[in-house]
């Protein structure tokens, strides 16, 4: 279920997760870079739909440059994930089992002068990591609450 980040995003939403909006494109088919900016609007994510660490990954400002980024996450994957900016602050969640509970980890605030937590922001050391987030703390254990239901939904093992 994971493997696919559409496919996931979409297993969440039918639980009631708030996700981005996203299309999924697949390399044999034909697709509009007009009707996706029009329906997910500007700016937006383009990556493939399955890996990690943001490797191929581009966030795109400008309409003229969504079909270089499409062909860029093509490059490493047969099906691409279009998907909707959401501002806000980027926090990360570690959940565990704990005997027969679960524990939550402090959110850690990510913070980077790139465009976004890309591949260099995480691999390169270009990035800030602040624990615990600067978020208020109902927040904070409202996303800590939703971290354990995700891990028990899609069945995670380990941290």
């Amino acid at each position: 279920l994971t493997f696919s980040k559409f496919t996931c995003n979409h297993f969440l939403k039918s639980f009631g997760f708030n996700v981005a909006e996203s299309v999924i494109l697949r390399s044999r088919e034909s697709h509009n870079t007009e009707s996706i900016v029009h329906q997910l609007g500007l700016p937006l994510f383009v990556k493939p739909n399955i890996g990690g660490s943001s490797f191929a990954t581009t966030k795109v400002k400008e309409a003229s440059l969504l079909q270089q980024a499409i062909e860029k996450a093509f490059d490493e994957a047969s099906e691409v994930m279009v998907e909707s900016f959401i501002a806000g602050t980027e926090v990360t969640c570690g959940c565990y089992r704990a005997g027969k509970g679960f524990q939550q980890l402090p959110l850690t605030e990510v913070v980077t002068r790139n465009e976004f937590f890309d591949y260099n922001a995480k691999y390169k050391g270009e990035v800030e990591e602040i624990t615990p987030a600067r978020i208020p703390d109902d927040m904070a254990a409202q996303i800590q609450e939703q971290t354990e239901r995700i891990y028990r939904l899609i069945g995670a093992k380990g941290i």
